[in-house]
């Protein structure tokens, strides 16, 4: 099967695109998971490289380690936290590993209504270190992350009365949906502090990330964006081998840039498996030659 490695690059969203019949992937997916798909990674998720040495995204129960006791400090700021939440009579309280601790209220889980959750971490002082509000909305099957960080005293209130400076990152993350037969679309939106945006379409198979584009711009409209930055993973028994990039400049030709009477291809870069960094490959600038090169990386071999 040929694959054509741009087709999903159009510098505009791919959300018009008609999914077909859902996927087993995304049954049995609960609000809880739809929740947590993101808290941990969305949190990390500003580097292009996310995804790189993990498969489909996997929410890893945390193991809770309820305290007996909770620190004076603690209990001070959450007696003055306001929240949407309408029943903070009861909480998780659990410790970090790094001597910090984490507060969370939750509603209740119901499959197809929304859910909200709302965090707060403090550091092992007791200090509230960072807040995340995140929230499930049943209609659009989107789950949205607002991060905050900042003086305490600011980031207790009411999520939509915090100051706007106090937001570290605001991410959605779009609910996975088929586009073709047997491959899954999730798009994943961080607006930043600074008011730039970052865009993240991930393109999975078998159960697998085999291709992701990242588009960065000031304003989130995909088709003022210069540059896309485009992944490729290559997996052998399940496991990922290789990842290679290649840098897409909107004012060129799909695969390179036609000038001076000549053709300057877009070079294509891999890092295998343990590799700190990423090595040109000459001569390689479209999709058909890099599965050739490596055949791991043809999704159909997946």
């Amino acid at each position: 099967m040929r694959i054509s490695p741009l087709r999903n690059i159009s510098f505009k969203n791919n959300n018009d695109v008609k999914p077909t019949e859902p996927s087993d992937n995304k049954k049995g997916l609960s609000n809880s998971a739809k929740l947590a798909l993101g808290i941990g990674g969305g949190m990390a998720l500003g580097a292009a490289t996310y995804f790189i040495f993990r498969g489909k995204p996997q929410v890893k129960p945390e193991i809770a380690k309820p305290i007996d006791k909770i620190p004076e400090q603690i209990n001070q700021t959450l007696s003055k936290f306001k929240s949407d939440i309408e029943n903070l009579s009861s909480k998780t309280v659990v410790k970090l590993k790094n001597g910090g601790t984490k507060v969370q209220y939750s509603t209740p889980l119901k499959e197809d209504a929304d859910t909200l959750r709302d965090i707060l971490i403090f550091d092992k002082s007791g200090n509230l270190e960072k807040r995340i509000v995140s929230k499930f909305d049943a209609e659009t099957k989107e789950t949205v992350h607002r991060i905050f960080k900042g003086d305490a005293s600011q980031i207790i209130d009411k999520p939509d009365e915090i100051d706007r400076e106090f937001l570290v990152k605001e991410i959605t993350i779009g609910n996975f949906k088929p586009f073709l037969a047997d491959r899954l679309e999730r798009n994943t939106v961080i607006k930043h502090a600074d008011n730039t945006v970052t865009k993240y379409q991930d393109f999975y198979r078998k159960s697998k990330l085999y291709e992701r584009y990242v588009y960065n711009n000031y304003d989130g409209e995909l088709r003022d964006t210069d540059k896309v930055v485009r992944y490729n993973f290559a997996y052998d028994n399940g496991n990922l081998t290789s990842v290679a990039r290649q840098d897409i400049y909107k004012d060129g030709h799909q695969h390179g840039v036609y000038s001076d009477k000549g053709f300057d291809p877009f070079p294509i870069y891999i890092k295998k498996n343990g590799e700190k960094d990423f090595q040109v490959l000459k001569d390689i600038y479209t999709f058909e030659p890099l599965c050739r090169f490596d055949s791991k990386f043809n999704p159909d071999n997946l």
